[in-house]
């Protein structure tokens, strides 16, 4: 959402297992202790669901793509299941369909929650080719 409204744009933008729908990941009580959603937004989603709306660009909608997109995960993902990206990639396709932006999905075949960001796996290596292509 900041690229969005960069006054300079990045020309990429990785989205890493990305919570893209905090309602939903609150619902479902991700993470290890099922409180990741309410630490970060500081309440529950009874106490503040405009906080939660406000934090959540697949709810608010997004806005225009001004940068190419790669959305990233593990198909074993655990913390941020597959399905997260795949339905975040859905509404950022629809949105990236009104600019001339490429938004693709990579989904890493035995990648969990961490193997995407730790420099020593194959994963992070296929996410390094992937994000070079485009660029």
């Amino acid at each position: 959402m900041a690229a969005a409204a960069a006054t300079h744009p990045p020309r990429l933008v990785v989205a890493v297992a990305p919570v893209a729908d905090v309602v939903d990941a609150q619902t479902r009580r991700l993470s290890d202790e099922g409180d990741a959603v309410e630490q970060f937004i500081g309440s529950t989603l009874d106490e503040r669901p405009d906080l939660y709306d406000a934090a959540c660009p697949t709810r608010a909608g997004l806005p225009r793509i001004r940068s190419d997109l790669l959305i990233c995960c593990g198909l074993e993902d655990t913390d941020v299941p597959p399905d997260m990206a795949r339905s975040f990639f859905e509404r950022a396709g629809d949105a990236a369909a009104q600019s001339p932006r490429i938004v693709e999905l990579c989904e890493l075949e035995g990648a969990d929650h961490y193997a995407v960001v730790d420099a020593s796996t194959p994963s992070f290596a296929e996410l390094w080719c992937r994000a070079e292509e485009i660029l």
